[in-house]
Parts: structure tokens; C-alpha cells; sequence
């Protein structure tokens, strides 16, 4: 499809995917004489702020298989170098792993996997992430970029008349592009649409994770201070821990399971009963 032809652009999805996605074709285009399309993002969430809870951290490689660092400083070398410096604290950037252990803190690695020194690869909590993307878009008018939140695209249909693609909203909203990029999720709803037939299927695991935020005057747990940390039972239950910041953490633990359950306090904060029953759970399993 040349350039020409490709005049408007839907991304369904405000998420890491589909704002990266945005901002790669208005970066990408003019380095090759290129006029980027006009871009919609249709984001289903009511505000940037919404997600802050998907506290978790997530890493940005630059070995040959992540590729994410390279990917970055593609779209744009000072975005990069502002998300670079967002990055949770990472010491010597090694992951340490212990095996068959109870869930406390005070715990000595059995064996750490260094990574090469030469790769620049960080840690970044999600939001953080996210809400940086969401701010690089205001650098361009709304004419080329514009993103809608409380916006949830639920039907796409090919135009073959028209060479279009006409998408659907829940408010009755409808807007037609030469390109569409679907990008909202595991639990997209034009997927659904488009792809009735396929569903998730549960794959016996279940998840348990949270943030946890230090009070004042505390420091983070020591084994993470420096590193990643990675735990593995004798009867298959798993553990990860990552700093956020110099407040707090990500932890979580993974399960096998042959029933499925609905989380527990999705994306809210625990009350100190919540608190104490999580981490009883947590303390039962492992």
C-alpha cells in the first residue's frame, strides 16, 4: 500500500502497542520522504491516569531477541533517553534465582545469570511507561495524532466497495480508515467480533500478584535491591520480585491450578484485612 493511498489510520488500543505504534509512523515516515497518515486512537479507558494500578515492571532488552532498546531509540533517541531515565533501580543488572523457599525477604540467591555488560537493558513499572508515550503524542496536533479515551471499539467491517475499513463503538460512533491495528488486548472485543471462534482457553496457572509500597524511613527488601528476583519451589510454584522505585515493588506468585478463580481485589488497594489474607494465601501456597 503506498503512502498515498494510506490516509487514515484506527489504532484500537492506548496501550504500549498501539501508542508506540502511533508514534512510529510520524517519527518513521518523513526520515523516508514519507507523509504519515492521520492517526485515531480509540482507547476503551476513561483517563491516562486509570491503569496507574497495572503496577507491574516490565523489561526493556537490548539483546537480540527483546530488541525493545533498539526499537526505542529508533522512534525517537531523547523519548528514549527519558524513558532510560525512569528506569527502577537496577544494580548490577544480574537476576538472581533461589530455589525452595518460604516467601520472606531475607533471602541469598543460589544462583545469578548475568546478563552482558555491553547490553543496555532496564526494568520500567508500566504506567510509567504508558504515560510517557501518552505525553510524547501531545508533541503533534490532533490532525495527525488524536487519541479518544472512554472510546471502546467493538465491531470492524471491511469495505470492499471502498477499499475501507468502517469500525464500530459501544456509543454508536462510527468511523471508517484505510488501515486498522488492533491493539486492545487480551480481551479485545473486536477479536471477538472478527474472530468469534477463537477464545482464551485457561492453562492451569494462576497468578497472585501486588505492589507493595515501603513507609518512610524503610528501605526495599535487600535481595532485590540490585536485582531481579526469581524463586522456584520444589512443587512448581513460582515467585518474582522487581523494584519500581525507590518505594516500591512488584511481587507475585504463580500456581498450578486445574480450576479457574476471578482475581481477588482487582486493581484496588488492600484494606489491612485484604492485606492479611493475601499474604496468608501467599504463605500457605508457597
Amino acid at each position: 500500500m503506498s503512502s498515498a493511498k494510506l490516509e487514515h489510520v484506527i489504532i484500537v488500543g492506548g496501550g504500549l502497542g498501539g501508542l508506540a505504534t502511533a508514534l512510529s509512523f510520524h517519527y518513521l515516515f518523513p526520515r523516508h520522504n514519507l507523509t504519515a497518515p492521520r492517526i485515531t486512537i480509540y482507547e476503551r479507558e476513561p483517563t491516562e491516569s486509570s491503569r496507574i494500578n497495572e503496577g507491574y515492571t516490565m523489561a526493556i532488552r537490548g539483546d537480540r531477541v527483546g530488541g525493545a532498546v533498539q526499537a526505542l531509540k529508533t522512534i525517537n533517541q531523547d523519548l528514549y533517553n527519558d524513558i532510560r531515565s525512569m528506569a527502577a533501580p537496577e544494580g548490577d543488572k544480574n537476576v538472581a534465582m533461589q530455589f525452595s523457599f518460604g516467601v520472606n525477604c531475607d533471602l541469598n540467591p543460589a544462583l545469578k545469570l548475568n546478563t552482558s555488560a555491553g547490553e543496555d537493558s532496564f526494568r520500567i513499572a508500566r504506567f510509567k511507561l504508558r504515560n510517557r508515550l501518552v505525553e510524547e503524542l501531545k508533541h503533534f496536533d490532533e490532525s495527525k495524532i488524536k487519541l479518544e479515551w472512554d472510546s471502546h471499539v467493538i465491531k470492524a467491517d471491511y469495505n470492499k466497495e471502498k477499499n475501507k475499513v468502517n469500525v464500530e463503538l459501544k456509543d454508536g460512533r462510527t468511523n471508517e480508515c484505510d488501515l486498522l491495528i488492533v491493539a486492545d488486548g487480551a480481551h479485545s472485543s473486536v477479536r471477538r467480533y472478527m474472530c468469534s471462534e477463537e477464545k482464551l482457553n485457561f492453562q492451569k496457572c494462576i497468578s497472585l500478584s501486588c505492589v507493595t509500597t515501603i513507609d518512610d524511613g524503610e528501605s526495599l527488601p535487600s535481595p532485590i535491591k540490585t536485582s531481579p528476583l526469581v524463586g522456584i519451589t520444589g512443587k512448581g510454584i513460582g515467585i518474582f520480585m522487581a523494584t519500581i522505585d525507590e518505594k516500591s515493588f512488584f511481587w507475585g506468585v504463580i500456581y498450578p491450578s486445574n480450576e479457574e478463580r476471578p482475581p481477588p481485589y482487582k486493581g484496588s488497594v488492600m484494606t489491612k484485612d485484604e492485606q492479611e489474607e493475601f499474604v496468608n494465601e501467599v504463605l500457605t501456597r508457597t
